[in-house]
C-alpha cells in the first residue's frame, strides 16, 4: 500500500517520467544499503531498516529537488 501511495504522490508531482526516475533511484538506494547490511553484518536489524528509510527518503528529496528546476 505504501508504495502504491508513494507512486502515485510521485506520479502527480512530476509527470509519469519523473515518478519511475524517483521510484527507481530510491529502490536502488534500499538494494544497496541491504545488500551492504547482509555483507557487514549478515542481514537486518531494525537500525538497518531505519537507515534505509532515512536514506531513501533523502535520495527522493534530492531527486524532487533536481528534477523540480
Amino acid at each position: 500500500i505504501a508504495i502504491a501511495i508513494s507512486a502515485l504522490t510521485a506520479f502527480f508531482a512530476f509527470g509519469f517520467g519523473g515518478a519511475i526516475l524517483v521510484l527507481l533511484i530510491a529502490g536502488i538506494v534500499a538494494f544497496i544499503v541491504t545488500k551492504i547490511a547482509q555483507r557487514l553484518i549478515g542481514g537486518q536489524t531494525g537500525d538497518v531498516l531505519g537507515a534505509i528509510q532515512q536514506l531513501t527518503e533523502l535520495a527522493v528529496l534530492v531527486s524532487a529537488a533536481g528534477l523540480a528546476t
